[in-house]
């Protein structure tokens, strides 16, 4: 005699088939988000950044006349002139007058580094955040981007800068060293101590000519 299943008992076993079918699943998908965390943790720790987030620049600001220490190198203005021309001396300008559209304006500053030699550059930025490199109607070997700054000496030198008379006010000095591609290179920012009645004065009282030399 053949006995025919319940059709409770026969549910009863498709209902236990697919509570273990879902464990299964829920099992394989914890699996899989637990390989794509890992994953992610893997590939956070390889992240390499980009050229432009490991060229920002770690900036140490100061004062005129204030030593800035930017760890590979040290940093002064000692003084700020301006002019409406210049008058070279020395073996490669010798006797030129460099004259502009706009007003010459001289830093003089100094530089010094604790180890490595390096050549230190200038960038001139306004108060209206305008960047300006320096002139190159002056010989480099006449300012201080020319000399090898050494260990435990100052060396000293100008920045020549051709700038409009009416953006000096709240200028700072930017200085560097080349080359820039190392992650996060330090810079000296150096305030010139312009602010709107300064600026208005130098502007005033600007040399006629101003006589440049070679250190």
């Amino acid at each position: 005699m053949v006995t025919a299943t319940p059709p409770a008992q026969e549910t009863g076993r498709r209902k236990t088939r697919g509570k273990s079918t879902r464990r299964r699943a829920g099992r394989l998908y914890g699996a899989v988000i637990g390989l794509a965390l890992a994953a992610a943790a893997v590939g956070a720790q390889h992240y390499v950044p980009t050229l432009a987030e490991r060229g920002e620049p770690l900036s140490y600001s100061g004062a005129l006349k204030e030593n800035v220490d930017a760890t590979r190198f040290s940093a002064r203005v000692d003084s700020v002139t301006a002019a409406r021309s210049i008058q070279i001396k020395g073996a490669r300008q010798d006797g030129e007058k460099i004259t502009s559209d706009h007003l010459f304006l001289i830093v003089s500053a100094s530089a010094t580094v604790p180890r490595d030699p390096i050549h230190v550059q200038g960038t001139l930025l306004t108060g209206r955040d305008q960047k300006f490199a320096a002139t190159d109607k002056v010989d480099s070997s006449y300012t201080l981007s020319y000399p090898w700054v050494q260990p435990g000496w100052w060396a000293k030198g100008v920045y020549v800068f051709e700038v409009p008379a009416d953006v000096l006010a709240g200028s700072r000095l930017i200085v560097t060293f080349p080359p820039l591609s190392e992650p996060f290179p330090p810079q000296a920012e150096i305030d010139l101590g312009l602010d709107d009645a300064a600026a208005k004065n130098l502007v005033a009282t600007a040399k006629d000519t101003y006589e440049l030399a070679r250190n």
